[in-house]
């Protein structure tokens, strides 16, 4: 082998390593669906042509590239599990998210899967935590809101609220040693 065919071997295996940490990813015991849309726009980024990709290079990427939807399609399915995986979630525009969820909520209940109700809550005497204590004093203000002018509230409106509330939740990621 010459220098030349070496460089682009080198250059290879500094391309593709990236990918072996996906295929790990995706085979580990942990449920990585979610992280299939965050792959994907990766995948994309690093076969993004650089000025000094040799022509092996550039042939490797396009191939992928070509193939990259294909292999990955995007489906309800998997945005549905990047929406529920608390670390992910922030990738889906707030919008699309909101309308997404209450459609299979209203899909769910349409097919009896789910009941939607009212929620009650007890009093607040059960709670030892300051945060328990606010969420329970929270329900009780909506509660008798609810008792009050049952007719602006509906089970809808409490599904948008749940919705906005999880939306709203952010995930601190704390990394530690392995």
């Amino acid at each position: 082998m010459d220098t030349e065919e070496l460089d682009v071997l080198e250059q290879l295996k500094t391309f593709l390593k990236p990918f072996e940490m996906f295929t790990d990813l995706v085979g580990s015991k942990i449920p990585s669906l979610s992280l299939i849309p965050l792959m994907k726009l990766q995948i994309k980024k690093l076969c993004a042509f650089s000025g000094d990709d040799s022509i092996p290079i550039r042939q490797v990427k396009e191939r992928i590239l070509a193939n990259v939807e294909c292999r990955l399609p995007d489906s309800q399915a998997l945005l549905i599990h990047q929406l529920l995986d608390p670390s992910t979630k922030d990738a889906v525009p707030r919008d699309d998210a909101v309308a997404l969820l209450q459609d299979v909520i209203q899909n769910f209940s349409k097919k009896g899967l789910i009941t939607l109700q009212l929620s009650t809550v007890g009093t607040a005497e059960h709670c030892d935590s300051p945060c328990s204590k606010k969420r329970m004093l929270k329900f009780e203000m909506l509660n008798e809101l609810r008792r009050q002018n049952p007719s602006t509230t509906s089970d809808v409106n409490d599904v948008a609220l749940e919705i906005t509330n999880y939306l709203a939740c952010r995930l601190v990621l704390a990394c530690q040693a392995c």
